[in-house]
């Protein structure tokens, strides 16, 4: 059959054969698809030699494939192995963090709890500090003084001298700014609160005699006070010198000024406006101030 030292291959379709030193290329077995080794009959015989070289080759073939078998179990196991001490590595430096973490987490968390401890205790002290100061300030704390009520006041009541040489027949009042030809509300017209500056009164009235007086007037507001000011004549709210009077029974007198305030500070009502005359009652009239 030739040399021992022939080397056996397989081809594709799964024969066993060996070539001859004279190039002869000899047919020995196949490998079925269950992995069995059938010799190949020769004449419908089985050649013996080439059985037991066949015999020979499938031991050889069956080595090979176990050893090919073993080595890439082993190297599965190799990379299973090695992804696993990745995975195992890994897994230990998460576990390391986490304990860092957490041990960082422990210690922060105990800082704020003895801020707050501190903070309440800081809190608490205030707290007492301020029932202190509140029990200090309600046993010195007193009752307010009512404070003294003014008088009542009092308009009181003149009756004019019927047969004296000058009779008011009647007194208008109209609003006007420190300049008196500025009207701001003028006789007949309503005087309102919020603009009520210089109240200037216009007398009609009856004379027997000729020459010039003083008149006096007396305002008093909606809440019955006497009207006045630091210049104002004692008992009266202004005075008016050098009235030119005329012998009349239809007279008409224009006070020069009025008086009051450019701020305004008359209140709503109606308030009485008196005239007077050496020290004489002579008229006494009421406006109302919406």
């Amino acid at each position: 059959m030739g040399s021992t030292s022939n080397k056996y291959q397989i081809s594709s379709d799964g024969v066993v054969f060996c070539i001859e030193d004279d190039g002869t290329i000899v047919r020995l077995a196949r490998v079925t698809e269950k992995g069995k080794v059938e010799p190949i009959r020769k004449h419908g015989k089985v050649d013996e030699t080439d059985l037991a070289k066949s015999a020979h080759s499938s031991w050889n073939i069956f080595f090979l494939v176990l050893l090919i078998a073993f080595a890439a179990a082993a190297a599965t196991f190799a990379l299973s192995w090695q992804d696993e001490k990745s995975d195992r590595e890994k897994l230990s430096y998460d576990l390391e963090d986490l304990r860092h973490n957490f041990s960082r987490t422990e210690s922060d968390l105990k800082d704020t709890e003895a801020k707050l401890a501190a903070a309440a205790e800081k809190n608490s002290d205030l707290e007492v500090k301020l029932r202190t100061c509140e029990i200090k300030a309600a046993s010195s704390k007193k009752e307010p003084e009512e404070a003294p009520k003014p008088p009542e006041p009092k308009i009181q009541v003149y009756e004019p001298e019927d047969n004296g040489p000058l009779i008011i027949n009647s007194i208008e009042v109209r609003n006007t700014t420190s300049n008196p030809n500025v009207i701001i509300s003028d006789f007949g017209e309503k005087i309102y609160s919020s603009n009520a500056k210089f109240l200037q009164p216009r007398i009609r009235y009856t004379s027997r005699i000729y020459g010039t007086k003083v008149l006096d007037v007396k305002i008093y507001d909606a809440n019955g006070y006497l009207r006045s000011g630091a210049n104002s004549k004692e008992g009266y709210t202004y005075s008016v010198r050098d009235v030119d009077i005329r012998r009349t029974d239809d007279g008409t007198y224009l006070f020069k000024t009025g008086w009051g305030g450019e701020n305004g500070f008359w209140p709503k009502g109606q308030c009485t406006i008196e005239i007077w005359s050496d020290g004489k009652f002579l008229k006494s009239g009421k406006f109302e101030i919406y």
